[in-house]
């Protein structure tokens, strides 16, 4: 299956694939017209111009630079078993009042991609992705989905009416219905976060549960197998703050990336500037709700501002039964320059804190 690969990198944050890909471009001049991205998140923003590369639009930049006609955005079959995380990304359009005249509005459920789809029908089918076309500006990277309602001739109109303008197809899918790529050459990114995600962004996380993770990873060599993917470039991301089983999951890129027989070496140097590495501590703690107390903090970090930390966790369970909880959370102690007391910083910011079991 890797018998094509000729570059293959393994990198922090899934934004570096633009780096790594930049980088492959100053020793050739070849880049295939399909990417592929294994990936909980799309990593393409739309009908919004994108001013710098980051992990939200590093899809936009790869597309627009490298001239990508086709977008595989494939989902682990896994979330079929989420209703959530399914609409989220295959469910209808649907109409909502809007106005005090009672005049209708579309909307999408498919916020990741802004609701751009050719069949308002589409119900997910083990046989068939779901495809929609949306027109690349390749000015300022803009991706438009804003022509939902368009059938495929009158966007070409429009690409025909702006020299700016070309068509990109986008496939979403899952392994089980991603089209047969037998004969074709294809860039290929798999981010971390699609085997063990931590549940921030999206509706759907794993837990830690070390045969389930192995499945995910035997479930995707299969997809490559059946599905005939061979690809040019691999990029192998961590997405750390996104991704859990680290451990495993490195032990899995390193295997992938030994695989990889004709791979050249190439040195990337990241440019990125606005992405540090992550200045938190990923802690796991079980919180025992009934006595109001925390009873073990893994990896036996010493906090000095715990009881800030409790005081945030009562907040976040107060409405959940008594019993014991062990969840994620990612702090960071800093030092109030006025007071100069420890003050406890507590990521993601506006998300709730991640579930990871319940007693």
């Amino acid at each position: 299956m890797f018998s094509k690969t000729k570059y293959v990198d393994i990198c922090k944050y899934h934004n570096q694939t633009f780096d790594f890909l930049h980088a492959v471009s100053k020793q050739t001049n070849y880049f295939p017209k399909k990417l592929i991205n294994f990936d909980l998140h799309s990593d393409m923003k739309c009908n919004k111009k994108p001013h710098s590369v980051n992990g939200a639009n590093w899809v936009n930049w790869t597309i627009n630079k490298f001239n990508i006609d086709e977008y595989y955005w494939v989902l682990p079959k896994s979330i079929l078993h989420n209703e959530q995380m399914l609409n989220h990304c295959f469910g209808k359009i649907c109409e909502i009042k809007n106005g005090r005249f009672g005049n209708k509005k579309k909307i999408s459920n498919r916020t990741c991609l802004y609701g751009n789809f050719t069949d308002n029908d589409y119900k997910y089918s083990t046989k068939e992705p779901l495809k929609q076309f949306f027109i690349v500006d390749k000015e300022t990277n803009e991706i438009f989905a804003k022509y939902a309602n368009l059938s495929t001739s009158e966007i070409q109109q429009i690409i025909n009416s702006n020299e700016n303008y070309r068509l990109l197809t986008v496939y979403t899918c899952t392994e089980d219905n991603l089209p047969n790529l037998m004969n074709e050459d294809v860039i290929v990114t798999i981010d971390g976060d699609y085997f063990t995600n931590n549940g921030y962004d999206t509706f759907f996380n794993y837990s830690y549960d070390t045969n389930n993770i192995k499945m995910l990873f035997n479930n995707i060599l299969q997809c490559f197998k059946f599905k005939h993917i061979k690809p040019v470039y691999l990029s192998l991301s961590m997405s750390k703050n996104y991704s859990l089983h680290h451990e495993e999951l490195i032990n899995f890129f390193k295997f992938l990336k030994d695989n990889c027989k004709n791979k050249q070496d190439i040195r990337v140097r990241y440019i990125h500037t606005d992405l540090k590495d992550d200045p938190y501590t990923r802690v796991s703690i079980i919180f025992d709700k009934e006595k109001d107390k925390i009873t073990k903090i893994s990896n036996n970090v010493d906090l000095n501002t715990e009881s800030q930390l409790m005081d945030y966790i009562s907040k976040k369970f107060k409405d959940n039964p008594d019993g014991n909880y062990n969840f994620l959370v990612y702090v960071k102690e800093v030092v109030n320059k006025t007071t100069m007391q420890p003050h406890l910083l507590i990521y993601p910011d506006k998300q709730q804190i991640i579930q990871l079991s319940s007693q």
